[in-house]
C-alpha cells in the first residue's frame, strides 16, 4: 500500500540483515529472496512491528515447503513515514552589476517549488528553500548569470526531497 497522501516511505531498518535456511538444495536453490512484508496503506506515522518472513523464486512467486526450515520466522521491522510539503525557492540577489548596468529584479529558473519531505517538527519550521547572495551574485557583471544550482546544498537538516525522481539542480537566469 501508499502512505496517505501528503507522506512517503522513508527509511526502513530490520533487526537483522540474513537468514539461515536449511532444506533440500534443489529447494534452496531455487530461493531468490526472503522479504517481510508490511502494510502502509493509510498510515500517517512509522509502522514497527515483527512481520513474517516469506521466501521468493526469481519470478516473485512465494516457496512455501515444510522441508526448509528456518533460523527465524519474523523480523522485527521499523518503517519510517515522513510528511510531505510544497515549499516555493526564494532567490537572494546580491551584488552591484557593472556601471551604466541594472538588475532588473527578475529571476527565472526552471522550479518555482519543490517538494521536501521530513518529520513534521522538521517541515513545520520550512516555509521556503533559500538560494543565498553568495550563489547568485551579479558584481561586475554586464551580462545576465547563468548558473545551475545543486538544491540539496540548501536543504535544510533532515529535510529530503519527496520526489526520488528529482534531480536537485535548476537553472537560474538572473
Amino acid at each position: 500500500g501508499e502512505p496517505r497522501n501528503g507522506y512517503i516511505l522513508g527509511a526502513v531498518t530490520t533487526n537483522l540483515n540474513q537468514i539461515y535456511l536449511e532444506g533440500p538444495e534443489s529447494l534452496i536453490n531455487q530461493i531468490s529472496y526472503a522479504q517481510a512484508e508490511i502494510d502502509v496503506d493509510g498510515v500517517t506515522a512509522n509502522v514497527s512491528a515483527s512481520f513474517p518472513i516469506k521466501l521468493y523464486d526469481s519470478l516473485g512467486k512465494v516457496i512455501d515447503d515444510s522441508r526448509i526450515t528456518m533460523n527465524i520466522k519474523t523480523v522485527s521491522v521499523n518503517q519510517e513515514i515522513l510528511m510531505t510539503k510544497e515549499v516555493p525557492l526564494e532567490f537572494h540577489v546580491g551584488g552591484t552589476p557593472a556601471e551604466g548596468y541594472a538588475f532588473t529584479g527578475e529571476v527565472i529558473t526552471d522550479l518555482e517549488t519543490v517538494v521536501i519531505a521530513g518529520k513534521k517538527s522538521v517541515l513545520d519550521e520550512v516555509s521556503s528553500i533559500v538560494i543565498p547572495e553568495s550563489v547568485l551574485n551579479v558584481d561586475g557583471l554586464r551580462d545576465n548569470l547563468e548558473t545551475r544550482v545543486k538544491l540539496q546544498d540548501y536543504l535544510p537538516g533532515n529535510v529530503i526531497f519527496a520526489d526520488d525522481g528529482m534531480t536537485g539542480f535548476t537553472k537560474i537566469v538572473v
